[in-house]
């Protein structure tokens, strides 16, 4: 083989080599650019999330309110979808904190066709179950809301001649009611003021709570109710439904931010 011909293969496959470099190099850097990408758009994700997350924690502690609980007249658990709050009523009846369990509630926002008879007949049932006597249960049939809840109970007890009138009042419901129970409360019981009223949840954290038991199965769900219970605490002292309560800026960027992610203007 001549020197020429060899010179020419040489700088032939020089060149191949060249070229096959610079490819190997742009696909080098096109899968790192590509991981990059990835990696960025799982971190800002993951950002994301833990601000989520965040600013529902801020929510839940601000809606959830765990009063120090002493012996009560009355306990009374306000109708929702949570069956559990059944099961920490009647723990609360055994451990002695009240002679007395009111349940009130027909159908509401989170309960509607989920059973096919009353919320306050369902929980009854689940309060038997705890070895309640029936004995010791009240029933209020006829509320469809919070308010309705406070006024119609205590117009059951004034129609029960023999049944103390309460000076002492635990009430139960979900975590993110509890604010909006008590402020409902104060406003809608006659005489508010000359009862000393405590409000109490199960002890559930946030990240436990969803539960096809409770009504609301993923923690989506959760969030909605609780940015629905901000609303109303903002929005119902000037329509007369509740007093009104110190919202720190804070709980309301929290508010905000999860109505931005989940798209939302009122609701």
């Amino acid at each position: 083989m001549c020197s020429i011909y060899q010179r020419h293969v040489r700088m032939k496959m020089k060149l191949f080599c060249d070229q096959c470099a610079k490819l190997c190099l742009r696909q080098a850097v096109g899968r790192e650019s590509r991981r990059w990408v990835r990696r960025s758009s799982n971190d800002v994700m993951g950002t994301e999330k833990m601000h989520i997350k965040s600013s529902a924690h801020i929510l839940w502690d601000y809606l959830r309110i765990d009063d120090l609980l002493k012996k009560s007249d009355l306990i009374l658990l306000l109708g929702n979808s949570d069956l559990r709050t059944a099961d920490h009523a009647a723990k609360l009846y055994h451990e002695g904190l009240a002679p007395l369990l009111v349940v009130s509630g027909r159908e509401g926002h989170g309960t509607k066709g989920r059973w096919n008879r009353p919320e306050a007949v369902v929980f009854r049932e689940k309060l038997l179950k705890n070895h309640v006597p029936s004995q010791s249960i009240l029933l209020e049939l006829k509320a469809t809301n919070t308010g309705e809840n406070i006024r119609f109970t205590q117009r059951l007890l004034r129609d029960h001649p023999d049944v103390l009138q309460p000076r002492s009042v635990i009430l139960v419901q979900t975590p993110f009611m509890g604010r909006r129970c008590l402020a409902t409360f104060l406003k809608q019981w006659e005489d508010a003021e000359q009862v000393e009223v405590a409000v109490s949840s199960p002890p559930i954290p946030l990240e436990n709570y969803p539960s096809t038991e409770a009504g609301y199965g993923s923690f989506g769900e959760v969030v909605m109710e609780m940015v629905r219970s901000m609303d109303r605490i903002q929005q119902y002292p000037d329509e007369g439904f509740q007093v009104p309560q110190p919202v720190p800026p804070p709980v309301v960027e929290a508010a905000q931010h999860l109505k931005a992610v989940l798209g939302l203007q009122k609701l």
